[in-house]
């Protein structure tokens, strides 16, 4: 399988791999991982590289179920457009969230364009207790 991403073709193998992720789609996901995984200021050379610290952000979300994430949504859509660049039209919908255990879904759906063909695609993303995200193509 050829490589599409930087990291994986420097190193010359799949850091992760999934059979049944094309590998465009899998690149991808790898970086939106790595994207939502990064705190800003943790790279020296891009400190708006990532998210800020999710303490910014409020917990009463995860307390009410009328709260959507607005705020983190709109952190993950700009910081994804901008370090993302074969994504556009992206949108991020709440999925479950659990109070209890502070965790929340994201749906992310954008569109993938690759050789002048373009169609639209499915992340899920799940927030953990501890902050750290994993995130599964869908489609």
């Amino acid at each position: 399988m050829p490589h599409f991403d930087l990291i994986e073709g420097l190193l010359g193998r799949p850091i992760e791999v999934d059979p049944n992720v094309p590998g465009f789609a899998w690149s991808i996901r790898n970086n939106i991982k790595m994207l939502l995984n990064t705190r800003q200021g943790e790279l020296n050379h891009l400190p708006d590289y990532g998210l800020p610290e999710l303490t910014e952000f409020p917990v009463s979300s995860f307390e009410d179920d009328t709260k959507d994430f607005s705020n983190l949504k709109d952190e993950i859509a700009s910081v994804i457009a901008k370090y993302e660049p074969r994504i556009t039209d992206i949108k991020i919908f709440t999925g479950k969230t659990d109070f209890y255990h502070y965790r929340a879904e994201f749906i992310i759906t954008a569109r993938i364009t690759k050789a002048y063909q373009t169609h639209v695609s499915q992340f899920l993303t799940r927030l953990s207790y501890n902050g750290n995200f994993s995130v599964e193509f869908q489609k």
